[in-house]
């Protein structure tokens, strides 16, 4: 469900473009393998003056994506993308 519920894409789609360099167009089927692995090498960064790694911004989207579900259900509040992202 994290990586393959279509709201959850339209996340990882937002979060890659502001996070990340684009090599190729987004593939959550190798993100998932590679996260799931720990292989994050093929990921880089933007340049940020944050020096945040690689694992540390994974890491961040994962923990929005499963705070903003949890919010949901508990508290019926609507999953707002952007907010995730933000």
């Amino acid at each position: 469900m994290l990586f393959t519920c279509p709201t959850n894409l339209d996340i990882w789609s937002n979060y890659f473009s502001l996070v990340f360099m684009s090599t190729r167009a987004l593939d959550m089927s190798k993100v998932y393998q590679n996260v799931m692995s720990l292989n994050l090498s093929s990921f880089h960064l933007l340049d940020s003056p944050s020096k945040a790694s690689v694992f540390e911004a994974i890491t961040c989207v994962i923990t929005a994506i499963w705070r903003a579900k949890w919010r949901s259900h508990y508290d019926n509040v609507g999953i707002d993308n952007q907010s995730v992202v933000d």
